[in-house]
C-alpha cells in the first residue's frame, strides 16, 4: 500500500487538498489566537503626585473668588474626587477685537476673566497615559470640575509629575 494512492488520497482515506486546507486554517486560528492573548511588558504602571492645570476661560469675578487654595476639587459627573486645588490665577479675558484701521488686536473684555487652577493629584502613570480619578489625562481634554461653590468645564492645559 503506497501512502497516496491514486486518487490523491492520504493513506486511502483522507483527500490530500483537505487535509491541507484544514491544517491552513488551524494553523491561522492558533498564530491569530496567540497574537490576540499575547501579553507584552510594557512597562509597570506606578502611582505618583501630578500637578494638573486647568483653564477655565470667560468667567466673572464670582466665579473666581468661589475657588479656594485647600479645596478638595472633583469630576462633576462622577463625583470621582480628582485632588486639592494648590494655586489659582486669574488674568484678564481677551477676544479679537477689529480696530477702525481695519487691523485684528486682542482686547480684555472688562469684568470677565481666564481662570487657572493647579490641582496637586495622585495619578497612574503608565507607558503610554496618565489615570487620575479613573480618567486618561491629557492637555487639550475638557474635563468636568466642581467644588463646594462652583461647577466648570476646564481645560488641562500642563501636567506635571511631582514626585512618587
Amino acid at each position: 500500500m503506497s501512502l497516496i494512492d491514486s486518487h490523491g488520497r492520504l493513506l486511502g482515506r483522507f483527500n490530500v487538498v483537505n487535509l491541507l486546507v484544514v491544517l491552513a486554517v488551524v494553523v491561522a486560528a492558533a498564530a491569530g489566537t496567540h497574537r490576540l492573548l499575547r501579553v507584552e511588558e510594557q512597562g509597570l504602571a506606578e502611582t505618583r503626585t501630578i500637578l494638573l492645570t486647568f483653564e477655565v476661560a470667560d468667567v466673572r469675578q464670582p466665579s473666581v473668588d468661589a475657588v479656594a487654595v485647600g479645596e478638595n476639587v472633583a469630576g462633576y459627573e462622577s463625583q470621582i474626587p480628582l485632588g486639592v486645588v494648590v494655586e489659582k490665577w486669574a488674568e484678564p479675558h481677551r477676544e479679537p477685537v477689529a480696530t477702525a484701521a481695519g487691523q485684528i488686536v486682542m482686547a480684555e473684555v472688562p469684568g470677565r476673566y481666564d481662570l487657572y487652577i493647579v490641582v496637586r493629584a495622585e495619578g497612574v502613570v503608565g507607558p503610554n497615559a496618565i489615570t487620575v480619578g479613573g480618567r486618561d489625562t491629557k492637555i487639550g481634554i475638557e474635563l468636568p470640575l466642581s467644588g463646594r461653590l462652583f461647577r466648570f468645564k476646564a481645560t488641562i492645559v500642563g501636567i506635571e509629575e511631582v514626585g512618587g
